[in-house]
């Protein structure tokens, strides 16, 4: 390990020495460059790249700890080529991941109802006490937005322009639907469509929805272009995702008969109807804030409170990655930061870094030409209690660190509680939009943030977890409860992959399966907390989870926030808006889903007036 620190700290001196002469070049040259540097900006740019470092190779001892003894076989399957030692690595990560505890000892978590909450006693007086506490600032938004939308090609959700996005895969789906048929036809030689065009007709089917999607599965599958698997020890069948290979492309190009049949199936599945009349060239992370700002000021209203001063106080944690920074800055600094006061919207940058490599003496290293990804969302979570890692912006877009730990400013501000989301999160781009159980979704919604305060106060929990309905039986993100200890704990995907878990988990869902639900609730990740209590919470470490992931097959940490459940003192407890489901803006398969939600909000009249101060050329 030793020998391991001073590599990674020897790395991080070279990098130091490289940008320090980087910017003695720049200073020398700038006269004749023109380039305007102020002494701060280079002073915050030094102290980053120091920060990055010391991260680095804070990362890789923790990844060494979780290995621990499986470092060797690890390494054999981290070397490139070798697909079944990579199936080998995944396994052992899987062991690696799994949950400790005594598997008997597990039952279904107690989750609580929000609609019985509603109908009690209490509802009115914790209503009224979190409406007090949201206006007076005591509340806290935090949002989740350092995800890249990758699979859009769009860069990340911050910016991320949806209708727009959605145009470009309305035109390419007409594009590769017109360029197909022209094969069919002949008048096309299938020497001319090249790989990307072959690509993009996977891209087509990929923006189809999960239920257009199936029977298509299930037609390649039948004719053998997509197959079944043996994956981790179990026989699974390929999803559409197998055809972005271009083989699997040209297998279905060498036959008219079934490329005809899906050309059809295409032509038949919904259009994607674009809204006209859809808010242009407004970002997902404006659009959150914007719905924020809107619902501050209805509630501000509706309670007879001054909405500009319930705007000042509100305090919003906006959690980016390294790689979208300047871009965020920027956007917040042109449009005055959303009508919020600029000292109130706290920045938390994640880096992203490249993964990590076994040496042959067991030590871990960075793997030279690796693919950057942040460490998970657990990782920026652990950064609230860390100081030096959060800033404001000024007026001029200058930085402003932070002293204190974000928490600790928090709990200095007087803030309380803190309701935290992420922002490819449909139901926070929405005021009103009713669902079936009858309830309507809000980006502020009152109710379950009372039904949080209830839990908080009354029942002493720290941690307040949201779940929802499970329909597929999905196995990960589970609430649970240890006999042995009492605790309430959220178990996730990354921690339940082997074989004695899942078997767990199977068991348990057929208990609540007999009980009429279709499966145990899961993790909506809409965790509310108690601010005083998640600065001593956040003291600790989040468990060490990792997973390989890359062109290279490197190693990454991959911190999970819902691990905060695990801690001593959490007290977490569950609720859920039964009837409620999941409604995540993650992939092109997810395109309608995110019209009815987009176009939902571009239907409201205060939600359009407050867009237009920021649409406007």
């Amino acid at each position: 390990m030793k020998k391991n620190k001073d590599i990674l700290i020897r790395f991080s001196k070279i990098l130091v020495v490289s940008f320090l002469f980087s910017v003695v070049l720049i200073i020398s040259l700038k006269p004749f460059l023109g380039v305007q540097e102020s002494c701060l900006d280079t002073e915050i740019s030094l102290r980053r790249v120091r920060a990055v470092g010391d991260i680095s190779i804070g990362i890789a001892n923790r990844i060494s700890t979780a290995i621990g003894t499986y470092a060797q076989q690890l390494r054999k399957a981290l070397l490139p080529g070798d697909k079944n030692a990579v199936d080998a690595a995944n396994a052992i990560i899987d062991e690696i991941n799994a949950y400790k505890g005594d598997l008997n000892k597990l039952s279904v978590g107690e989750i609580k109802n929000l609609a019985e909450f509603k109908n009690s006693p209490a509802y009115l007086q914790y209503k009224k006490a979190i409406t007090d506490l949201v206006l007076g600032g005591k509340y806290v938004a935090e949002i989740f937005a350092a995800g890249a939308a990758s699979r859009f090609g769009a860069g990340p959700f911050y910016g991320l322009d949806f209708w727009k996005t959605a145009e470009k895969f309305r035109e390419q789906r007409a594009g590769t639907l017109g360029l197909m048929n022209k094969y069919l036809k002949g008048e096309v030689k299938l020497g001319d469509i090249t790989d990307e065009q072959k690509k993009e007709l996977y891209v087509t089917l990929s923006a189809l929805t999960p239920e257009e999607q199936k029977p298509i599965a299930e037609f390649l599958l039948a004719n053998g272009i997509l197959k079944i698997i043996e994956e981790k020890g179990e026989k699974k069948k390929e999803n559409l995702d197998a055809l972005a290979k271009v083989d699997r492309l040209n297998i279905l190009f060498s036959s008219s008969d079934l490329l005809r049949e899906v050309i059809n199936r295409i032509e038949m599945a919904k259009s994607i109807d674009v809204f006209e009349d859809g808010i242009r060239g407004v970002g997902l992370g404006a659009r959150q804030l914007i719905e924020l700002k809107v619902e501050l000021s209805r509630l501000a209203k509706e309670n007879g409170s001054n909405t500009q001063n319930a705007l000042a106080k509100q305090t919003v944690v906006l959690h980016i990655n390294s790689e979208m920074e300047g871009e965020v800055k920027t956007d917040l600094v042109k449009h005055n930061f959303y009508g919020f006061n600029s000292e109130n919207i706290i920045i938390i940058v994640q880096p992203v870094l490249p993964g990590f490599n076994i040496a042959a003496s067991g030590d871990i290293t960075e793997r030279q030409g690796s693919d950057k990804f942040p460490g998970g969302h657990g990782h920026t979570t652990e950064q609230l209690g860390h100081k030096g890692t959060a800033y404001t912006l000024n007026s001029n877009g200058q930085e402003i660190k932070l002293s204190d730990s974000v928490l600790e400013q928090l709990v200095k501000k007087g803030a309380q509680i803190m309701g935290t989301w992420r922002i490819n999160d449909l139901t926070f781009y929405v005021r009103g939009k009713r669902i079936d159980n009858g309830t309507e979704l809000s980006a502020l919604n009152i109710d379950k943030l009372a039904f949080s305060l209830y839990q908080i106060k009354a029942q002493n929990s720290n941690v307040v977890v949201e779940l929802v309905d499970n329909p597929e039986g999905q196995k990960g993100g589970l609430f649970l409860r240890d006999a042995a200890t009492g605790k309430q704990f959220l178990l996730e995907g990354i921690n339940a992959a082997t074989k004695p878990v899942k078997d767990k988990l199977t068991e348990l869902t057929a208990q609540v399966q007999k009980q009429g639900e279709k499966g145990i609730p899961y993790n909506a990740f809409r965790l509310t907390y108690n601010l005083n209590a998640l600065a001593n919470l956040l003291t600790q470490q989040l468990p060490n989870t990792i997973r390989l992931r890359g062109r290279t097959n490197s190693l990454y940490l991959e911190l999970v926030t819902g691990d905060i459940t695990y801690f001593d003192g959490a007290n977490s407890t569950g609720m859920q808006n039964k009837g409620e489901l999941i409604q995540d803006f993650k992939a092109p398969l997810n395109l309608q889903l995110g019209i009815e939600y987009i176009r939902h909000q571009d239907s409201d009249p205060e939600f359009r007036e407050a867009a237009q101060e920021y649409t406007a050329p």
